[in-house]
């Protein structure tokens, strides 16, 4: 069968389509600002499509999944921060192990995430340059003692609702 889940690929087909097609030739041949221009000062006036977007101060969070998101980050001036994985640099990662076999064989990594992968594929997982999951287990969190508190916490609820 070659598409897995043909609604979810019709979707991401139609998003896709609508994406490229959505800033036409016809805009604006106004550039964006340099990175030193917008790190003098905000708010930030950008061209998007022939409609004027201002950003009033630098973001606290961004994600850029390709280079265009990317030279758009890079342009609000904040370069010094964000893309590439370098000490002192802000990051949010996840690494997908394609060793399961779910996710085989490996051939278009896009494909494999968005059709194959699962919860349990995510090895490690990075939150704001933080590790917070590593070889597949939760980092920052103590699993069994949350799990214990959780059903502590269920047990009560069904005492004082005197259920089951």
């Amino acid at each position: 069968m070659p598409f897995a889940h043909p609604t979810r690929s019709a979707v991401l087909f139609l998003a896709g389509t609508v994406l490229v097609a959505g800033c036409g030739s016809g805009g604006s041949s106004k550039t964006a600002p340099s990175a030193k221009d917008a790190r003098s000062g905000y708010p930030v006036v950008l061209d998007n499509c022939g409609q004027q977007v201002r950003i009033d101060r630098a973001p606290r969070r961004a994600v850029a999944l390709d280079q265009g998101s990317a030279e758009i980050l890079f342009s609000l001036g904040l370069a010094d921060r964000i893309g590439s994985i370098a000490k002192g640099k802000r990051a949010d990662l996840i690494m997908v192990s394609s060793r399961d076999i779910n996710m085989g064989p490996f051939t278009d990594p896009y494909h494999m995430l968005v059709d194959s992968a699962q919860p349990w594929n995510v090895d490690t997982v990075m939150v704001d340059g933080r590790i917070v999951k590593r070889g597949g287990k939760l980092t920052a969190i103590d699993t069994v003692m949350l799990m214990t508190e959780a059903a502590k916490a269920s047990r009560e609820v069904r005492d004082r609702a005197k259920w089951w």
